[in-house]
């Protein structure tokens, strides 16, 4: 019996640890409010280096599979700017990039359309040599139905920028899209692993 209830409460600490953790990484992971709008920045490490990732991103076909939509990239008005344009008719859109430096950092700015936003990207080398690190930061006004809905729709920018990001990792490393989804530790890793001890648990009777 003392065996049992050790058990259960084993499986009690961790399921409470575990939805405690995953909270905080939820609350950590938000966009930050920022003068009446948001302000997001991702991250990913990309085993290239700048040079390669900015020739890489530069190819229409590889910048289209990146952002899952066809995309034309040609230049602009300036050594260092490049024009983006996709879609047809009134679904149309042109975002002008302009570059600091061959390798950045890059901005754009995007004022029409279903999601205005001000954009940019810094490469940066990663500690010990490991390639180059991506990081994006966007700024955007609040959606007319608000953050938690627009995400749910799957139209809120912080969402679509980290599944670009994961995108540019794997097509510029394994030449494909990677899907972490049905491993451990890909998203919602913290709440596999908890679902993985009650299984254990319960199975066994609650004894450890």
């Amino acid at each position: 019996m003392v065996g049992r209830v050790s058990g259960w409460l084993a499986v009690t600490v961790a399921a409470g640890v575990g939805a405690g953790l995953l909270a905080r990484r939820r609350r950590e992971s938000l966009p930050a409010r920022q003068d009446g709008g948001y302000r997001t920045v991702r991250a990913v490490t990309v085993d290239r280096s700048a040079e390669s990732i900015v020739e890489y991103c530069g190819q229409s076909p590889h910048l289209s599979a990146m952002l899952d939509r066809q995309v034309q990239v040609r230049p602009g008005d300036g050594e260092r700017r490049r024009v983006l344009s996709g879609g047809s008719g009134t679904a149309g859109w042109t975002v002008e990039v302009h570059a600091d430096s061959a390798t950045g950092p890059f901005h754009w700015q995007v004022e029409e359309g279903s999601t205005p936003h001000q954009g940019r990207i810094e490469l940066v080398s990663a500690p010990g040599a490991r390639g180059t690190e991506v990081r994006v930061e966007l700024r955007y006004p609040e959606s007319r139905v608000g953050h938690r809905a627009a995400a749910l729709r799957g139209r809120d920018l912080d969402q679509l920028l980290r599944t670009v990001l994961r995108r540019v990792k794997s097509l510029i490393e394994a030449g494909e899209v990677v899907s972490t989804m049905a491993e451990p530790s890909g998203r919602a890793g913290i709440t596999e692993r908890t679902t993985r001890v009650v299984r254990e648990k319960l199975s066994t009777g609650g004894r450890p």
